[in-house]
């Protein structure tokens, strides 16, 4: 009776070295490659991040009005964080004008993470200003840092009554706030019609 073959295996050379900074390395068969950026969809995001800010600065100013909810447009973008839902019904303002915004240093954190992830990239689109992006950054960096965020609090969303001075409320999250210029920037730069205001 004869007996089965064996597989035969061979040895695979590994290559140890780190593939990152290796020119050429990227486009070998199986080799690590970062995934493409899709500015487009991250542009989108930016808007929806700064949009609903907005929607939450707006129902505080004008508690009567129907709350809006950007339910159909964080599914559209696969946000995959449905407690967003409800900032702008949550939003609310202390009697001294303060205004809690629910879970702005998470919203701002990804706006944050957004502008230096993919428009700070070296393949970001060549209409996007690196000195737009970069001072964008810093500026959300000292806003995060200004109203007292957490690292946990900016992975996380997590509901707290953080009161922000009406002042500085109106610049992070009123219509326009100082990021409308910056996503605007974007967008142009990726060819997206300017919004016109209803």
């Amino acid at each position: 009776m004869q007996q089965p073959q064996q597989a035969r295996v061979e040895a695979v050379p590994r290559i140890h070295a780190p593939l990152s900074g290796r020119p050429g390395l990227a486009a070998l068969p199986g080799a690590a490659q970062a995934p493409a950026i899709d500015f487009h969809l991250e542009v989108r995001r930016l808007r929806f991040y700064v949009d609903l800010l907005s929607a939450g600065y707006r129902r505080v100013l004008d508690p009567g009005a129907e709350p809006g909810c950007l339910r159909a447009e964080r599914l559209a973008l696969g946000i995959d964080v449905p407690v967003l839902d409800v900032v702008p019904l949550w939003a609310s303002r202390r009697d001294d004008g303060a205004i809690s915004i629910p879970f702005i240093d998470y919203l701002l954190a990804e706006v944050r993470r957004i502008l230096g992830a993919s428009f700070g990239a070296p393949e970001a689109p060549s209409g996007v200003s690196p000195d737009v992006v970069r001072g964008a950054c810093a500026l959300l960096d000292w806003m995060l840092d200004h109203i007292g965020s957490t690292d946990e609090d900016r992975r996380t969303p997590r509901l707290e009554d953080r009161y922000i001075p009406e002042n500085l409320s109106r610049l992070m999250c009123g219509a326009p706030s100082l990021l409308d210029p910056v996503v605007s920037h974007c967008e142009a730069a990726l060819g997206f019609a300017p919004l016109v205001a209803h």
